[in-house]
């Protein structure tokens, strides 16, 4: 990281006030987020690639997320933890073609739904669009329009006509 930037650089102003950065220890720290949170739609594991650590957190995250919820790691080829997690809750995972370095899995519930919200679909087809192939925090305008990723503006030619209404 840059000698300038610190830790939540990319979290814009407008949600400075609903993210908190903790510096405790993982096994700790994150049931207790968990627990707290009652659940999450996005996790994104980037800390200790190692397999026995990915596949904890994996595990301790995975019943805390929604149906159609997304779990998310970086430097996939560093192991098999994502793999093995996919096949052992038989939910598909999606593979980047950016050197098959960022994978996911989506949740999907007993019943076969679990599809992920069209909000958070189309906030993430925009930054994919404008070359953030996992963007941490996508911000939405009151009309559930995504209008930023990772602190970028959404360029306004990305958006359908129904958008653009939707951005006065």
């Amino acid at each position: 990281m840059q000698n300038n930037l610190s830790s939540g650089f990319l979290v814009p102003d407008t949600l400075r006030t609903r993210w908190t950065l903790l510096l405790e220890d993982c096994k700790t720290a994150l049931p207790a987020l968990l627990a707290r949170l009652g659940g999450v739609d996005f996790f994104l594991h980037d800390s200790d690639h190692s397999y026995i650590h990915q596949m904890w957190e994996f595990l301790t995250a995975w019943p805390y997320l929604s149906g159609g919820g997304i779990l998310a790691t970086d430097d996939l080829s560093d192991n098999t933890a994502l793999f093995d997690l996919s096949r052992q809750v038989t939910s598909p995972m999606t593979i980047t073609d950016r050197g098959h370095t960022f994978g996911a899995i989506r949740k999907v519930t007993s019943d076969g739904h679990g599809r992920p919200s069209e909000k958070a679909l189309r906030g993430m087809e925009l930054a994919k669009h404008m070359g953030i192939a996992a963007p941490r925090i996508i911000e939405y305008n009151k009309n559930g329009v995504a209008i930023k990723a990772d602190g970028a503006e959404v360029p306004r030619s990305l958006y359908s006509e129904t958008e653009l209404k939707m951005l006065e």
